[in-house]
């Protein structure tokens, strides 16, 4: 996303520009707020609407880091994959009033993927 459109986000969010920056890719966060999968307060803060805790951690390392889901070549279920990005963890669990985000997807690392992935990996392929 370019500067404009970041700095639009900031603007209509108020998500921290400092966070906001070091996105891999802004782009899916901006369709997961206007599918109402993230709501965000208009404080700088922000609700994950999809419930699961894990499944968060997994869109926000998509998101900031470009982690992403692999098939073995055997096929079975996909495994969640450490992109090369920045997962800034303080201020994603601040954004999200979360806790272990961080511990949470290290754990999950290389594991399959959480339940209902689908719905954050079609943010991605619609973009592309």
């Amino acid at each position: 996303m370019h500067n404009k459109g970041l700095m639009e986000l900031a603007a209509s969010t108020k998500l921290p520009m400092k966070v906001l920056v070091m996105a891999a890719d802004i782009e899916p966060l901006t369709k997961a707020i206007e599918m109402g999968y993230v709501v965000c307060d208009g404080n700088g803060g922000a609700t994950w609407m999809l419930g699961s805790k894990t499944l968060l951690a997994y869109f926000l390392g998509r998101v900031w880091a470009s982690d992403f889901p692999t098939v073995n070549r055997g096929g079975g279920s996909p495994v969640w994959t450490k992109g090369e990005g920045v997962f800034p963890a303080k201020a994603l669990e601040r954004i999200f009033d979360e806790r272990n985000l961080k511990e949470l997807r290290q754990g999950r690392l290389y594991n399959s993927v959480p339940e209902g992935h689908l719905i954050v990996d079609r943010l991605f392929i619609t973009l592309q």
